[in-house]
């Protein structure tokens, strides 16, 4: 992602912008920022596999929700996304235009990855929806 800013530029919208800007268009099928935001699956392995060992930025992405009957399936290689909090995200005339939550990274009981040693880290991850959610399941994380 660092490679396609110029130079003392960066990527960081605020919760209003990724609705906003990112996500709304997204849903609505728009092209938005492609060289931004990266489209994968965040549930496929563990966190850390996604990310350069150094790097210090954060991670746009696009995904969609895996459902598991009518609740989220959030597994993700060795362990799992546990929801902390959610809070409403609102317009600057104090609409609700979407809805942030914050998840933790835990691995599973008994795993081989089960060691969280500093090259794993403490993995927190914002996720961002809009409200009506029957229209798409793709979320920006």
């Amino acid at each position: 992602m660092a490679d396609t800013l110029p130079i003392g530029y960066r990527f960081c919208p605020s919760d209003e912008q990724a609705i906003s800007y990112c996500l709304a268009p997204k849903v609505k099928g728009e092209v938005v920022f492609p060289e931004f935001i990266h489209e994968f699956d965040v549930y496929e392995k563990e966190p850390w596999k996604f990310f350069d060992k150094n790097a210090e930025e954060s991670l746009y992405v696009f995904t969609k929700l895996k459902m598991k009957k009518s609740r989220v399936e959030r597994t993700a290689g060795s362990g799992y996304w546990r929801g902390a909090q959610s809070s409403d995200v609102k317009d600057c005339h104090n609409n609700v235009i979407g809805l942030k939550k914050h998840l933790n990274f835990k691995v599973k009981d008994g795993s081989s990855s089960n060691s969280q040693n500093t090259e794993k880290g403490s993995w927190i991850m914002h996720e961002y929806s809009v409200p009506n959610q029957e229209v798409s399941r793709i979320h920006l994380f």
